[in-house]
Formats: structure tokens, sequence, C-alpha cells
């Protein structure tokens, strides 16, 4: 995480929940002219969050990976997987 300026740590937080709540589009384009950033940088950056945040929190005895993989399957869309 230490290679990200903090203003694309920001955006990139933002940009992730956006994707995670199924926006329409996460990243409009007066978000870039507003920030100077545009979606394809942020990707890489929100791509850490998640990994760091949500699939490092899940492991085989951990209680979420149940809901992981219940929610990672094509029933439920494998929204767990999205990003």
């Amino acid at each position: 995480m230490l290679a990200y300026k903090p203003s694309e740590l920001a955006a990139s937080a933002l940009y992730l929940s956006s994707k995670l709540c199924f926006s329409k589009e996460p990243w409009s384009n007066r978000m870039a002219s507003i920030t100077t950033l545009q979606e394809k940088t942020l990707r890489k950056c929100a791509k850490d969050i998640y990994e760091l945040v949500l699939l490092r929190n899940i492991d085989d005895t951990n209680k979420l990976r149940a809901v992981f993989n219940k929610f990672s399957s094509a029933k439920y869309g494998g929204v767990s997987t999205k990003i």
C-alpha cells in the first residue's frame, strides 16, 4: 500500500465501493475530472485493497469462508468475486 499516494488510495476505495455496490458507472467522468485520476489507474490499487481487506481475512477456519464460497457460486452471480 505504500506504493500508492493517499489520494489514489482514497479514490480507489471509493471506486471499489461503487463496484461492489454494482454501480452502473463506478467512476464517472465528473469524478475523473475532479480527481484527475482515470478508472484504469485505480483498478490495480482497488484490487490490492480488495485482496488486503476481504480476501486475506478469509481463511479456511474463518466463518467468512463459507459466506465467500456461497456467494461466489453461479447461483448468486458470483458476487463475492466481483471487482
